[in-house]
């Protein structure tokens, strides 16, 4: 039986740099388009609003730019291909969609649209569907088919629903989507801004998906994370307490590497920034537009910025790996 795969972890700045060195990069997120149309319950945007800095869209001559360095790093394999284009935004509002599409091709990349549905216009499926090479999936985050219901949990206006129905019509028989229900089956972990239901009432809702769009794959996600603290600040959701001992390491999708070494994460004006948990990008550490990939990715500043998150914000982050505390 092969050893499960552990996640890398760093006890001092020369590991973090071996550990950038020698850990295989297997994934990427680039955010084209810095905001999002909705409020979801789960989400920081409800709550802060997108980081007015990068709610920003990308102009495709730097999309271009950005995914060239990408391709043309040592450090990239010809075998990563996958690309998601989210972190807390709405894909499906860059107004340079079509050409997104393009480039990926032109580069060699794939993605998938991770999406509240709400912008997904017929016009947009058509494009979606004659374009599969490129757009490999479709994950669409609707916490309710009623419309107050999903109105209070979206945190969209009632009168959007019609719209969202339409589009959810046109897509059924054309590809393949899957609807996510992002909840929560128990108390534990939700505090006072959180929208939690029964076990019984989120089947129920998967059973109504189910039964209007039989073709969709309908899945219920019912852990939800607390975005490394700050839905617990914002008095949403909470799932551990802060670190006992040292942070080492992170073990969030550790079977690539884990995100801060075996992902890669660019914002909307091409800054390289640590983590998905990373919501305000503070943890940046140089831009695509100014310099190759590799020489960003190996930087100082890079492990700078990793041993001052260790100290930072993966103190509070449910998926941190911390040192083994002293016996006794």
């Amino acid at each position: 039986m092969s050893t499960p795969p552990q996640p890398p972890t760093a006890y001092n700045r020369d590991e973090i740099r071996a550990r950038l060195r020698d850990t295989p990069l297997r994934i990427g997120q680039i955010d084209v388009n810095g905001k999002c149309n909705a409020k979801c319950w789960y989400c920081p945007v409800k709550y802060q609003g997108n980081p007015a800095e990068f709610a920003v869209q990308m102009p495709l001559d730097q999309l271009d730019c950005i995914l060239g360095r990408l391709r043309a790093s040592p450090l990239i394999s010809d075998n990563l291909r996958f690309l998601y284009t989210s972190h807390y935004n709405e894909v499906l509002i860059y107004k340079h969609f079509a050409g997104l599409i393009e480039l990926f091709r032109r580069h060699g990349f794939a993605t998938m649209i991770l999406s509240n549905g709400t912008p997904l216009t017929p016009e947009k499926i058509d494009l979606i569907v004659t374009n599969k090479d490129v757009v490999t999936g479709m994950a669409l985050n609707i916490p309710a088919l009623d419309k107050d219901d999903w109105s209070r949990k979206a945190g969209l206006p009632a009168s959007t629903h019609r719209l969202l129905l339409r589009n959810l019509d046109y897509l059924h028989d054309k590809y393949p989507a899957q609807i996510q229900i992002n909840c929560a089956t128990s108390e534990q972990g939700l505090l006072n801004q959180g929208i939690g239901n029964t076990k019984a009432e989120v089947e129920q809702i998967a059973a109504d998906f189910r039964a209007r769009y039989p073709n969709f794959k309908v899945t219920l996600q019912e852990w939800l994370t607390d975005r490394a603290g700050r839905l617990g600040e914002l008095d949403v959701l909470t799932r551990k307490r802060k670190a006992r001992s040292r942070v080492i390491g992170c073990a969030h999708s550790h079977n690539q590497g884990s995100r801060v070494y075996g992902w890669f994460h660019i914002n909307a004006k091409g800054d390289l920034f640590l983590c998905c948990d990373d919501y305000e990008m503070e943890y940046r550490f140089g831009n695509l537009l100014d310099k190759s990939f590799e020489d960003i990715w190996l930087s100082d500043e890079h492990v700078e910025a990793i041993d001052r998150a260790q100290n930072g914000i993966c103190l509070n982050c449910q998926f941190r790996v911390e040192a083994a505390e002293p016996a006794g």
